[in-house]
């Protein structure tokens, strides 16, 4: 990654078409892509924004 890669941590509002889901992070709503498995309603993830748009890194 490089050093402008931004990233949050927030949880799952609600799911998307197309393995999108909508995140709560800092107070603000998020559409982020998930690569495999998208993430529940509830869960907590780890979305990164390598310049080309928010992907959820990581969720438990």
């Amino acid at each position: 990654m490089s050093m402008n890669t931004e990233q949050r941590t927030g949880r799952v509002l609600r799911s998307l078409p197309d393995k999108r889901v909508v995140v709560l992070a800092d107070g603000k709503e998020i559409t982020a892509r998930a690569s495999g498995l998208a993430p529940r309603r509830g869960a907590d993830v780890l979305i990164v924004n390598p310049g080309n748009g928010w992907v959820v890194a990581s969720w438990h």
